[in-house]
């Protein structure tokens, strides 16, 4: 029960951060956040060479990997603004 009032409440039970804001983009600072990084990339990698397999000019690879990389990107970016930040101020 006590869980469910840090959600409501809109407070994060995450201790420490896994990236930090370097600009406009995040960097990873903890094994998780290279972990998060490391998958995504290696996703990305992955659908361009199943993409680049079929394909038959550059802009054939560019045109159909661009959703897919996009929405790892994204999903990448939003994990890291979350995480990016400490949950306890006191600390």
């Amino acid at each position: 029960m006590q869980c469910a009032s840090y959600i409501l409440k809109g407070t994060h039970l995450m201790k420490r951060k896994w990236f930090e804001k370097f600009g406009w983009i995040y960097r990873p600072t903890s094994l998780m956040g290279w972990a998060i990084t490391l998958i995504t990339l290696s996703l990305c990698v992955w659908v361009f060479l199943a993409v680049d397999r079929r394909s038959h000019s550059v802009s054939d690879t560019l045109i159909d990997i661009f959703p897919y990389v996009a929405l790892f990107l994204i999903i990448w970016g939003w994990v890291a603004s979350k995480t990016s930040i400490f949950s306890n101020k006191d600390e």
